[in-house]
């Protein structure tokens, strides 16, 4: 897993490791590549699908809560409820120690059954917490998924930014 990179005021986390989760005490160790997550403050909160957890360091939280708020102001009162009581709410504070541990609070465990291996997901700024049954089991309809979606994605993943007008011509003229 990737160390957590500064994106301007976001933090980036990239990568995938699996991880022994202590089921008595909800403790487990952050990938050392994470080091600087150390005595960070991080906000829990549940995946709306109920799939996974979700961390983000405080910050970016607060700017994602913020981003929810917007889209919750566009949707119908039912949704925007949801969206900002059992997402956006549904939230708890924990601390990263000095060794790079993190203790999942006791009311987010319920999310991840009684399992001792999970998986972390770092996509931006948030860190997902999945079972890994769960995130085994899913894998081929996420993987159905971008094969899907390909078609829309595949040129930015295969051009770097910057580089597309001139790829644009270089693929054109192989083609």
């Amino acid at each position: 897993m990737g160390a957590p990179l500064k994106n301007g005021p976001r933090t980036a986390l990239y990568g995938t490791s699996e991880v022994a989760l202590d089921r008595s005490s909800g403790r487990f160790n952050v990938p050392s590549d994470m080091d600087q997550l150390k005595g960070e403050t991080v906000q829990f909160t549940r995946d709306p699908l109920g799939r996974f957890l979700e961390v983000r360091l405080r910050d970016d939280y607060i700017a994602f809560a913020s981003r929810m708020e917007s889209v919750a102001a566009t949707l119908d009162l039912e949704a925007a409820n949801a969206i900002l009581v059992d997402y956006v709410g549904f939230t708890i504070q924990a601390l990263v120690d000095n060794n790079l541990r993190l203790i999942i609070p006791k009311r987010m465990r319920e999310t991840l059954g009684d399992t001792s291996s999970i998986v972390l997901v770092g996509v931006g700024d948030a860190l997902q917490i999945w079972p890994a049954k769960t995130y085994n089991d899913t894998k081929a309809q996420r993987e159905q998924a971008l094969r899907a979606a390909f078609g829309q994605i595949g040129k930015s993943i295969l051009l770097r930014q910057g580089m597309a007008g001139a790829d644009d011509a270089a693929v054109g003229g192989a083609a």
